[in-house]
């Protein structure tokens, strides 16, 4: 089953990311000539670190949308979290990606909540937590993932992240 592949893999990365040294090695050390699985475009001489940020974006993405298990998506933004800290020349497609998800996942948090005030509070719930819940976790995260990334140290080493953010500027203006 792909849920369990995907708590076991999730797992090891949250044990791993929990080392200091792990984050910073990821994406200053560990260079991926070529990620021929990747689909959606060809990465070649990319961080590793990047490659787990597009990674558990594409995890997270699918959790929502199909598989709305919270034990994952909590498991996802906790490896997040451990990688925030050590974010530095992030991959510009990693980049876009970070901010088209941040993008996508605040609109659907906002029209969720906005109809779930309508209707008076009545959420779907999936196993005792709401999909609006879901949203609301994973749109704080990748927040604080890009406010970490974005320090006065390492804004000057993401400068693919500030690109991105200006790019989607029209949609985060929208949305907040």
């Amino acid at each position: 089953c792909i849920r369990d592949r995907l708590y076991v893999i999730v797992i090891l990365l949250l044990l791993v990311s929990q080392d200091a040294s792990f984050g910073s090695d990821a994406f200053r050390r560990t260079m991926v000539p070529s990620v021929l699985w990747y689909k959606e475009r060809y990465l070649k001489d990319v961080s590793l670190g990047s490659v787990l940020i597009l990674t558990l974006l594409r995890s997270l993405t699918f959790n929502l949308n199909r598989l709305h298990d919270m034990f994952l998506l909590s498991n996802c933004c906790a490896v997040l979290m451990n990688l925030s800290h050590s974010v530095v020349d992030l991959h510009e497609y990693a980049a876009m990606r970070l901010a088209s998800v941040t993008v996508s996942c605040l609109k659907k948090y906002v029209a969720m909540a906005i109809e779930n005030e309508k209707s008076g509070g009545s959420g779907e719930e999936e196993g005792g937590t709401s999909v609006l819940d879901m949203y609301s976790e994973v749109s704080h995260t990748l927040l604080r993932l890009i406010k970490h990334a974005l320090t006065q140290k390492t804004i000057d080493r993401n400068l693919h992240l500030v690109y991105a953010l200006v790019y989607h500027q029209a949609d985060f203006k929208k949305v907040f």
